[in-house]
């Protein structure tokens, strides 16, 4: 009764997770214990594989609310690099309409100047930020490739 109901299950599902579930059940079948390790290196053998799974998985955990924690960062940064951008067109706007033309660095207020490297600040952390997620990012695909196989 048991094997009839897997074996609908299996027919359930669609054809290449079929191909895949038999491709596993050939696996098992064909598996034998090699001749000279006992039940108990297999089971330690086995336990030790299981550990270093779970590791590998906490640690892709770990990537991954590293790279949560940097698009925060980077959400934050951006609202302030958009909230700088302006703050410097406004400070723009209200410098007088003459003096605007023309208008140089030098120029350039001092608050209107200070703006700018903060923004300028702002982008350089950003792109860091970015870098630093695409790096865990990469990582945890790294993870997750060697988790699967």
């Amino acid at each position: 009764m048991r094997r009839k109901s897997t074996l609908k299950k299996i027919m359930g599902l669609e054809e290449d997770d079929q191909t895949a579930v038999m491709k596993c059940i050939q696996e098992l079948m064909d598996y034998e214990l090699p001749r000279n390790m006992g039940t108990r290196d297999y089971e330690k053998k086995l336990e030790l594989s299981n550990n270093e799974l779970e590791n590998a998985a906490r640690e892709v955990e770990e990537y991954k609310q590293k790279i949560h924690d940097l698009e925060l960062q980077l959400h934050v940064l951006q609202e302030s690099n958009d909230t700088l951008h302006l703050e410097n067109e406004r400070l723009i706007k209200s410098l007088p309409l003459d003096s605007t033309a023309g208008l140089t660095t030098s120029d350039v207020p001092q608050d209107s100047y200070h703006s700018n490297q903060i923004l300028e600040d702002f982008h350089a952390e950003r792109y860091q930020l970015e870098l630093a997620r695409d790096d865990y990012k990469m990582k945890c695909e790294n993870l997750e490739s060697e988790i699967a196989s």
